[in-house]
């Protein structure tokens, strides 16, 4: 398995030696004191083993991310999604999504984030928020998400958003969020930064 789901019961069965040692990383958290529930992410060579493996993929990911952010006028950023694709922060399946969209049409992107509650800091990024209109693409909003669309659903399974929905960021704007589950595979992306 890929994560497990850390409740009171397993708490008292593992101590600390989970998160020590199998499952570094919390995903999220669900309640709080002993009702306490946090899903971790299953490092099967050991908690070292996966913060290596994370390091090296941040490395890939800071690398993928500037070569996006230099790669022309097909992919707009807002300042804080500038800064997270800069640093390496999103989730290397999502660099794939961006570069196959920007491939079909102009995109902008406001943000990156994640949706869970009270995860591990470090953790990839694994949802994108889209402008929903482009006037570089020359298409009317609905065709212009219409578009994105018909070519998130082309994707091959691996990198296939789990969830593509507008969501409204204040009271005049709206996104498109692509949402990737959870957790993030390490080391998609070889040291050339290429899939």
């Amino acid at each position: 398995s890929t994560v497990v789901v850390e409740t009171g019961a397993v708490r008292g069965m593992f101590g600390t030696s989970l998160g020590a040692q199998a499952a570094p990383e919390v995903l999220s958290t669900v309640g709080s004191g002993s009702a306490t529930i946090r899903i971790r992410v299953v490092s099967p060579h050991g908690a070292a083993a996966y913060r290596r493996d994370l390091a090296n993929d941040l490395a890939i990911r800071k690398q993928t991310g500037t070569a996006l952010l230099g790669s022309g006028g097909q992919i707009g950023t807002q300042p804080l999604a500038h800064e997270q694709l800069a640093a390496g922060a999103v989730d290397t399946r999502l660099l794939y999504v961006i570069t196959v969209l920007a491939g079909a049409t102009p995109i902008d992107i406001v943000d990156f984030g994640n949706i869970a509650t009270g995860a591990s800091p470090g953790l990839p990024l694994r949802y994108a928020d889209l402008a929903e209109k482009d006037k570089a693409a020359h298409l009317s909003q609905t065709a212009y998400v219409s578009a994105l669309q018909r070519v998130l659903r082309g994707l091959p399974a691996q990198y296939r958003p789990i969830r593509v929905v507008t969501v409204p960021l204040g009271p005049t704007e709206k996104v498109l969020r692509i949402e990737l589950p959870a957790p993030s595979p390490l080391g998609l992306l070889g040291s050339s930064g290429k899939p």
